[in-house]
């Protein structure tokens, strides 16, 4: 029968999860047949980040090296788990039944892709230590979306665990004009959320992010709008979902070109252009830090260009010369 008092421990689930926890624990039962370790603790400062990029589409790669020097097997073996070495079970693992109730009242933050939002609520978490069954929930307190300076305020907000510590996570914000009432939902599992935009009455997507930021349709959208809504696209729906709806976007407005780009220190921005005539091309460049440029480019051969460039670091002109080999 043991006690065990937490002060301020810090735990993480890779870089989606990360909580400081206080609490009593207490560890009852035989030590050397699942004892049970229950009681409750106090979740103080949480972070859930929903990350900025995926790579859903990414798979790993099965790699055989087919000749492997003598030292180098000799080590590999030795680094193999023993079970595998001797072909016996090995040792199992320690491991404790649970029945833990987490409260966290207030102070839990759930931050990315243009989402600050504070949530509180309470879980339970059952299980043994090796296979956590976390289940709960935690709800709205204050957030918003920031979405290309534009501050909206987030109409609920829930964050559920059904078992495992990756929560599901439902999000929704809402906008209105006279004609046009537009929602715009985060929700799915907060490492690989999903956008969704709904409208009355409907509209494609492109319309519905049009309206939801700017009170009008694409059509009626200014240039530096056009970038603006398209950089959005780019923050809000990430990964695979973004070329899609950027790609619509060009479509619509008429673009040549419209993509996402990043700069030497790794900060993402999107760039769009159009040809007026067959050798000058305008593009502008919108960076995430609020940094703009524009770009002339007149082609003077084949492989040579003139370029003009001016933006909030200053302007500037020069020629390009492009081969391919």
């Amino acid at each position: 029968d043991l006690t065990l008092t937490l002060r301020g421990a810090n735990l993480a689930y890779g870089d989606v999860l990360r909580t400081e926890v206080g609490g009593e624990l207490r560890l009852t039962g035989p030590i050397a047949r699942e004892p049970m370790l229950s009681g409750r603790l106090d979740l103080g400062r949480t972070e859930i980040t929903i990350p900025e990029r995926f790579a859903a589409n990414a798979a790993r790669l099965g790699v055989k090296d087919l000749a492997v020097p003598p030292e180098v097997a000799s080590t590999l073996a030795l680094a193999r788990p023993k079970a595998k070495r001797g072909g016996g079970k090995g040792a199992a693992p320690w491991r404790a039944r649970l029945d833990v109730t987490v409260d966290a009242p207030s102070r839990l933050f759930v931050r990315g892709r243009g989402l600050d939002a504070e949530l509180g609520g309470r879980l339970r978490v059952s299980g043994t230590t090796d296979a956590l069954v976390p289940v709960g929930a935690f709800d709205l307190r204050r957030g918003a979306l920031d979405v290309i300076g534009r501050h909206i305020a987030l109409d609920k907000g829930t964050v559920t665990l059904s078992g495992d510590l990756d929560p599901t996570i439902d999000f929704q914000a809402s906008s209105s004009t006279r004609s046009v009432a537009v929602t715009a939902g985060v929700t799915g599992r907060a490492s690989d959320p999903t956008l969704v935009l709904t409208s009355t009455p409907e509209l494609p997507q492109d319309e519905v992010l049009a309206q939801f930021l700017f009170g009008r349709g694409v059509s009626d959208l200014t240039g530096v709008q056009l970038v603006q809504l398209a950089a959005a696209a780019a923050q809000l729906a990430g990964g695979p979902s973004a070329p899609d709806l950027l790609g619509k976007i060009r479509r619509s407005t008429g673009l040549d070109n419209l993509g996402t780009t990043t700069d030497s220190k790794g900060n993402a921005g999107l760039t769009a252009g159009r040809y007026i005539g067959e050798r000058i091309y305008l593009g502008v460049t919108a960076g995430a830090g609020g940094s703009t440029d524009a770009t002339v480019d007149l082609d003077v051969t084949r492989n040579l260009k003139l370029r003009g460039q001016t933006g909030t670091d200053g302007s500037k002109a020069g020629f390009v010369f492009e081969k391919e080999y």
